[in-house]
């Protein structure tokens, strides 16, 4: 097993055993809610397990020559979504109240607190986990529930398409995760970022109560006072990753109320006018910097949470209407 330092924003770990009871001691310490029992065919069977995880955002990928099974106590905190890309598997959830049956190319969600039964046949999986405060989150956000009301009524994408549309978003975070060279990810405020847009999306692809609401309460009324503090908040932190929620809860309103506001007298969402925000200190940072002292428009860029130069040049050319390099060295 390897990892990085503990200092290290993007942590990895890679491990690979024949053993059953150290298959059991790395899933028990990777998924700290879950004891697997683990139970491999032959002795001289392999299993593996390679992890990248940053602050909100954890991905793995599993491999087994052959079956194994596993019987978990409830799922902790967190969603965990896993797409088979070899093998078939068998799922009971919740002692049997629910089974799903899939092959490679099948894709399963499992809820937070929910226990399991697991079978796998000579399989390959892709694992994310994300935290249930960032699925309320979005749940708050997009479908006026708070903390807890959410409740997934299946386990499977609603529709094939919505099934290839997760794959190709969550397929971009593993590579990134368990493989970049030079992971975008590592960045905290784009990690935050893609954090809240997978949450997002993973509501439009799996059934859940929020989407069988007969009515939806308005998103309620934010005050200047309040509208002010959120402003006022976002342009004191700049380099750090906010949520919505977050940003409503300084605030003291709701996150709909929140994004309502935001659109109405700013034009953008709150995430919309922190990216506004951040281009200020960059386009500040640019106008100061000196190339001959090594300072370089990719380096500003990552400092404000822009880790892709090319799409920060789109951002900035818009709002400036030239070329982050030609503001560095005019």
């Amino acid at each position: 097993m390897t990892s990085t330092s503990d200092d290290a924003p993007l942590q990895r770990q890679r491990f690979a055993t024949g053993e059953a009871e150290l298959i059991e001691q790395m899933l028990t310490a990777m998924y700290v809610d879950t004891r697997s029992r683990i139970d491999p065919i032959d002795a001289d069977d392999v299993f593996s397990i390679e992890s990248g995880a940053v602050p909100g955002l954890h991905s793995a990928r599993l491999h087994a020559t052959t079956g194994f099974g596993a019987d978990t106590d409830p799922i902790g905190d967190h969603v965990v979504v896993e797409t088979f890309t070899a093998g078939r598997f068998e799922y009971d959830y919740d002692h049997g109240s629910t089974r799903v049956r899939g092959r490679a190319g099948d894709t399963v969600l499992v809820p937070a607190h929910t226990t399991q039964t697991f079978q796998a046949f000579a399989m390959e999986m892709l694992i994310l986990r994300i935290p249930m405060t960032r699925i309320d989150d979005a749940a708050a956000t997009h479908y006026g529930l708070h903390p807890g009301e959410l409740r997934f009524t299946g386990f499977t994408p609603l529709n094939p398409a919505l099934d290839r549309y997760w794959n190709s978003l969550t397929h971009q975070v593993h590579r990134d995760l368990l493989s970049a060279s030079d992971p975008a990810l590592a960045h905290p405020v784009l990690a935050e970022q893609t954090g809240a847009m997978l949450a997002t999306v993973l509501l439009a692809v799996f059934p859940h109560t929020g989407m069988t609401q007969i009515y939806r309460p308005g998103p309620g009324t934010t005050s200047p006072a309040a509208l002010a503090r959120a402003v006022e908040h976002l342009h004191a932190h700049p380099h750090l990753p906010i949520t919505v929620t977050e940003l409503a809860r300084i605030a003291g309103v709701t996150p709909r109320a929140l994004q309502y506001a935001f659109r109405t007298h700013h034009g953008t969402t709150p995430l919309g006018y922190h990216r506004e925000v951040r281009l200020e200190a960059a386009h500040r940072d640019l106008r100061t910097a000196d190339p001959a002292a090594g300072d370089t428009v990719t380096a500003i860029a990552a400092r404000w949470g822009f880790p892709s130069s090319g799409r920060f040049a789109g951002y900035y050319r818009q709002r400036y209407g030239e070329t982050p390099a030609r503001t560095l060295h005019s």
